[in-house]
């Protein structure tokens, strides 16, 4: 083989300390836990071919950021992608996950529901921020747009996410209302 590949002790320790990130970031793109998975293998099999040399863990983490970031546009982009049915269902989408219970346990939580409601350029702003905690001008530099675009985002996104949750919380409260109006209160024993 003539090209330099890097060690396997440089992977796997890519892989444990960075591969959970690349993944959330490719779920948040796509919405879709199989497509989310190839994504990362992609972007994994780039770093093992690359031959950029890192500063740090920080370093490496901006550039499988970045590099996902782009997987996931040309996957959007795709011919594949337009003769595929879709399922960007939120129900589909916790279905066809892994059988993970911390993924599960995402799936299920309110702010990921209301987060893969967001549109997309709203929802990788936010969940880069809020999520990873990278700052505004590391996400411009990761999406290759102006600081003051995610500063934006950022904004709409979490005003969106806000008016998700409020509407899901009176949908609850809704729901526990008419339940609690169809049923006799237990007496305590």
């Amino acid at each position: 083989m003539t090209d330099q590949l890097r060690s396997e002790q440089f992977m796997k320790h890519a892989l444990d300390t960075l591969a959970g990130s690349v993944y959330r970031l490719a779920l948040a793109h796509l919405r879709n836990a199989a497509d989310a998975q190839d994504v990362v293998q992609d972007v994994f099999l780039s770093l093992l071919k690359s031959t950029v040399e890192f500063h740090d863990d920080e370093h490496m983490k901006a550039w499988l950021l970045h590099v996902t970031a782009n997987r996931c546009r040309e996957y959007h982009r795709s011919a594949w992608r337009r003769r595929v049915e879709s399922t960007d269902d939120v129900a589909s989408f916790a279905e066809s996950a892994v059988c993970d219970p911390g993924l599960e346990a995402l799936f299920e939580h309110p702010v990921w529901a209301a987060l893969a409601h967001l549109p997309e350029k709203l929802r990788i702003v936010v969940h880069l921020h809020d999520v990873e905690g990278y700052s505004t001008e590391a996400i411009a530099d990761i999406l290759g747009i102006l600081p003051a675009t995610v500063r934006t985002r950022l904004h709409r996104g979490r005003k969106q996410l806000r008016e998700n949750l409020g509407a899901n919380e009176q949908a609850a409260i809704i729901t526990t209302k008419q339940k609690g109006a169809n049923h006799e209160p237990q007496p305590f024993r």
